[in-house]
């Protein structure tokens, strides 16, 4: 999905949506049969939003910028969408000085230039790592 220059906040949707677009998204994303996903217009705005690997946590891209989640996916939406009563410190506010491509990939999150991997980084792969290091150990 292509977007547009501009000022965009990235992060858990959860914290920036009037809680009735949240809803909305939630409603539209679950019946979509796009495993919470979601890209397209919406509210005349473009947006885009898909699961974490891992769930809730606090995922690093690859400015070391940290992203805390609540809701288990984290999406891109213009600075216009965010309501002003609501978290836009729990993400990242970025100027995109052209156009630029978001595209998601199996927990990969990729915003023009930069990367968020949430499968491979953050406390969850930590911990799914750490699991595997002891299975093998009790072999």
């Amino acid at each position: 999905m292509f977007f547009k220059a501009g000022d965009y906040y990235v992060g858990d949707l959860c914290y920036v949506l009037s809680d009735e677009d949240y809803h909305y998204l939630l409603y539209i994303s679950v019946f979509s049969n796009n495993m919470l996903r979601w890209q397209g217009e919406f509210n005349g705005y473009p947006l885009f939003v898909a699961p974490t690997s891992y769930g809730d946590g606090v995922y690093v891209d690859d400015d070391g910028d940290e992203y805390f989640v609540d809701s288990g996916r984290i999406g891109i939406v213009p600075v216009e969408m965010i309501n002003p009563n609501k978290r836009a410190d729990l993400g990242q506010i970025i100027s995109f000085e052209t156009d630029f491509e978001v595209y998601y990939d199996d927990g990969i999150f990729i915003f023009g230039d930069l990367v968020i991997d949430t499968k491979n980084f953050g406390i969850g792969a930590m911990l799914a790592r750490h699991i595997e290091e002891k299975k093998g150990e009790n072999v």
